[in-house]
């Protein structure tokens, strides 16, 4: 997962079934602990994962709302990015989509 010339084949094999099958293929990954920099060079693994990427959406806390994760549009090659949106996942109540938030 971390060296490009192995993760290139996979994704030409990825890309053809995505070709053949008219599907979607989408991949979730991890950032490391890394305090500070771009989240671009913060992803586990190859950087490849991100550069075959049409785009990439980010998910992360809200500091003083414990329960509150945001989604952001990190990268959009082919359409302009998206707003932000939140949600809450709250022990009692479950998921909810948060309107206004950001």
């Amino acid at each position: 997962m971390n060296k490009a010339n192995e993760v290139r084949p996979i994704f030409r094999r990825l890309a053809e079934v995505a070709e053949r099958t008219g599907c979607a293929v989408i991949l979730i990954g991890h950032l490391n602990k890394a305090a500070g920099g771009q989240s671009a060079y913060r992803g586990l693994g190859s950087i490849d994962f991100r550069a075959a990427a049409r785009s990439v959406l980010l998910i992360g806390r809200v500091k003083r709302e414990p329960n509150v994760r945001v989604i952001i549009h990190d990268k959009s090659s082919l359409a302009p990015e998206g707003k932000p949106v939140a949600f809450c996942l709250d022990p009692e109540t479950g998921f909810e989509w948060i309107a206004n938030m950001i």
